[in-house]
């Protein structure tokens, strides 16, 4: 068998893809009682060098669970 090496340049690449930081985030209102309803503000940066697209949130520890967050009703 034979190798042979291929340079491959990751700069340019990474340099052109979105890069989504969440930069602030805030409720209201400020301190959330058990059982309280309450809205979520969060302000999302794209400090990448491309476009951002098709952009989806998970929250919670895993793609499983929602650790403290919990679903009320039904997604319509």
């Amino acid at each position: 068998t034979s190798t042979q090496d291929v340079p491959i340049d990751v700069s340019q690449a990474t340099a052109q893809s979105p890069r989504l930081l969440i930069e602030e985030y805030t409720t209201d209102p400020e301190v959330i009682s058990p059982g309280a309803t309450f809205n979520l503000d969060i302000r999302v940066t794209n400090v990448g060098g491309g476009d951002a697209a098709q952009v989806f949130f998970r929250l919670g520890k895993d793609s499983t669970s929602l650790g403290p967050l919990a679903p009320l009703g039904r997604l319509q």
